[in-house]
């Protein structure tokens, strides 16, 4: 049987980090495999530090664990040769690095700080792209792939993290339906009206959503028993807490030390927050968390399935839904569907992209950003439709092929709809500014509350290889459409979240001329 599940890592990186704890490490993968060929999946573990491994997939091995480009196209290798309907990126980015995409708002830094923070966006979108290596988002169009890390603890010693996810996954099962029909929800004051429009669109009810501030507090076992949890507060650079936020006051609304051994075993963690799934070091010098995991990974230590997040400063209105909000919604949905964890984090990906027609900076940065954290092929859900449909056949060993043949099915369906996207993707080319259409956005955005003081216009090109090929055709740059960026923040908020969580606006407009073409949308960071 070919393998449909790939455990990609670095074999190097995992001994210099666990020493003899590799053994640890290679027995808990064993016993996952085994419970794979019981689930009907052909998995084996790939070390993309292995030249002679390398060599037969006609790809070389990496150079460290800071080779990107090198990873890229050794995951890139693998998939071209086996085709896997599951690619599990195993080990934090210390062991398979994420790969550095460029960050258009990152390049409106400017000294005063007014600009977002991140020069660049840490993802793993590119692995689940069939196009070649690249730091330029606009690249990673066209997800076709299904992929899942299972992360290690950044800097750890001992492989006890690690050997406990790999357990976890090894005895995962789906739960009926019914099991993700209860929910737990979590909000900042001043997004209550779009977290309300996103958990009625994934459970038909937002009754019981709690909000932050007032709910500033300790959570119960009760509180957080559901087993899919919706976050949509703020998040900070290695930082161990989401953040409450009402427009003035910013409180601590749910702590990684908090949750200890209140989550329950298969809950599924989707988190709008900034920095809502960063891996980090949590004994770093630059880090805030004294020695506390990412909330992320405190939810996979104690059993959760899965976690959608993002690694970087995210985005979405405070009305209405968009940007984090799309993508996340999406994911939330499929998962109750009864999709793998993984193909849910690819349907999530693609409905996204075919939700937002006009190309702007921070649609490439949530598409880059957002991830999933859990094994790629376990499905909370035991759905009698779809991938995993059992029927009555006289043999465990048919039904199991039979859900083999309508996952490769589905497969191909999702990596072909990825291909049109990729041919289709538009690409962004920075130009000088336009004064008239600045004065503009900046009358936008003091309505708004904002101290703007960034702005940059993008030329809307076509696809990369047009482009190239046509030069700069009518076609190629998009009948010289163009988008105009304003960022700035908003006041400073008190409270005990004061200085953990800086607030900023962006304000995205289509522009022709000099003219600002229908309305102009605004996005808060999380």
């Amino acid at each position: 049987m070919d393998s449909t599940k790939v455990i990609v890592t670095n074999i190097g990186a995992l001994k210099a980090k666990y020493g003899d704890g590799m053994a640890r490490v290679r027995s808990a993968l064993k016993a996952l495999i085994a419970a794979d060929a019981k689930r009907g999946l052909a998995t084996r573990v790939i070390a993309i530090d292995d030249a002679r491994a390398m060599a037969s997939f006609r790809g070389r091995k990496v150079e460290g664990v800071d080779d990107h480009k090198g990873a890229k196209k050794a995951i890139d290798a693998i998939d071209r040769k086996l085709k896997p309907h599951y690619i599990l990126i195993l080990g934090g980015p210390d062991v398979v690095p994420m790969q550095p995409l460029d960050n258009l708002m990152g390049m409106m830094l400017a000294d005063d700080g007014d600009g977002d923070d991140d020069a660049q966006i840490m993802s793993d979108l590119p692995y689940a792209c069939d196009v070649g290596y690249s730091q330029d988002p606009a690249d990673f169009q066209g997800p076709s792939r299904v992929v899942g890390r299972v992360p290690d603890i950044p800097g750890a010693r001992t492989p006890a993290y690690l050997v406990r996810l790999i357990r976890f996954a090894a005895r995962a099962k789906p739960l009926p339906a019914a099991a993700y029909d209860a929910w737990f929800g979590l909000s900042t004051e001043t997004w209550a009206r779009s977290t309300t429009k996103t958990l009625k669109a994934i459970f038909g009810s937002a009754k019981g959503l709690n909000l932050s501030p007032p709910k500033g507090r300790r959570w119960s076992a009760r509180d957080l028993a559901p087993r899919l949890h919706f976050v949509n507060c703020h998040g900070g650079l290695n930082n161990p807490a989401y953040y409450g936020d009402n427009g003035n006051e910013q409180t601590r609304s749910l702590t990684s030390r908090q949750l200890d051994k209140l989550i329950t075993p298969g809950t599924v963690l989707v988190a709008e927050c900034c920095y809502g799934a960063q891996l980090y070091d949590p004994r770093a010098s630059d880090a805030q968390a004294r020695g506390q995991l990412g909330i992320g990974l405190e939810y996979l230590r104690q059993g959760a399935f899965g976690v959608f997040g993002s690694t970087t400063t995210a985005y979405g209105p405070e009305d209405d839904n968009d940007w984090a909000d799309v993508i996340c919604r999406v994911f939330a949905e499929r998962v109750r569907a009864g999709a793998s964890l993984g193909r849910a984090a690819l349907e999530a990906r693609l409905a996204y992209l075919r939700s937002h027609s006009l190309v702007e900076p921070t649609k490439l940065k949530t598409i880059a950003q957002f991830y999933l954290l859990g094994d790629p092929s376990i499905h909370p859900v035991d759905n009698p439709q779809g991938e995993r449909a059992p029927v009555r056949v006289p043999t465990a060993r048919m039904e199991q092929e039979l859900r083999a043949r309508q996952r490769s099915r589905e497969r191909t369906r999702l990596r072909a709809e990825g291909r049109v996207l990729a041919q289709s993707r538009r690409h962004l080319e920075r130009e000088g500014f336009s004064e008239a259409v600045q004065q503009q956005m900046l009358a936008i955005a003091e309505q708004a509350g904002m101290r703007a003081k960034l702005a940059a216009f993008f030329n809307i090109l076509g696809s990369k290889a047009a482009y190239d090929a046509g030069g700069r055709s009518e076609d190629a740059i998009g009948a010289h459409k163009r988008v105009a960026v304003l960022m700035g923040k908003l006041g400073e908020a008190s409270g005990d979240g004061k200085g953990h969580v800086v607030r900023r606006a962006v304000v995205i407009a289509q522009v022709e001329g000099d003219k600002i073409v229908g309305t102009p949308k605004i996005a808060f960071s999380k």
